[in-house]
């Protein structure tokens, strides 16, 4: 069973907004450092005038969204699931979707950002964005394992190793 406030297909208000809004506010140069990393994975980092198709899968209040707009000039095509954060996301001018399915085109790169770990069947998902990848499937995920896990850190590392092997052993099939 579901805990009351897990966002699901069924109860999709995220019950962590006022979190999302204090983490924008005081992680800053986190969210720039995680956007470098994440264009730097995908070999767009320091290349002037690319016109790259990119989507973030989970985009919460779009921190990393504006942050790649505003510092790299790449403008993301956004999925978020939770009704308040598309109308926040769509009120700062992102496209927006509220379910991978309905995204127009194929992207050239998918990212996504502390999200895959509060996902039940993350695999499914990363199948998901395969789907709406041109190409292989380029992905990639930043997750901080350990802030407030139960298990600690060590094991949610692990977790986090045989998930990165299964998707790589899945993508390249």
């Amino acid at each position: 069973m579901l805990p009351k406030n897990k966002q699901s297909k069924t109860n999709m208000d995220y019950s962590g907004i006022e979190e999302l809004f204090d983490a924008e506010q005081g992680l800053e140069f986190y969210n720039k450092d995680v956007v470098k990393k994440i264009l730097k994975g995908f070999g767009l980092l320091d290349k002037s005038n690319v016109m790259a198709e990119v989507l973030e899968f989970g985009a919460g209040t779009g921190a990393l969204a504006e942050v790649m707009l505003n510092e790299h000039k790449l403008k993301p095509i956004c999925v978020e699931i939770s009704p308040t954060l598309i109308k926040i996301l769509k009120s700062k001018g992102f496209q927006t979707y509220s379910n991978l399915s309905l995204t127009p085109n194929l992207a050239g790169f998918v990212y996504t950002s502390n999200v895959l770990e509060h996902i039940d069947d993350d695999l499914e998902a990363l199948a998901q964005i395969k789907k709406k990848t041109r190409n292989l499937c380029t992905c990639t995920s930043i997750s901080i394992f350990g802030h407030g896990c139960k298990s600690g850190p060590l094991s949610q590392i692990h977790q986090a190793r045989t998930l990165a092997k299964s998707l790589t052993s899945r993508t390249h099939n």
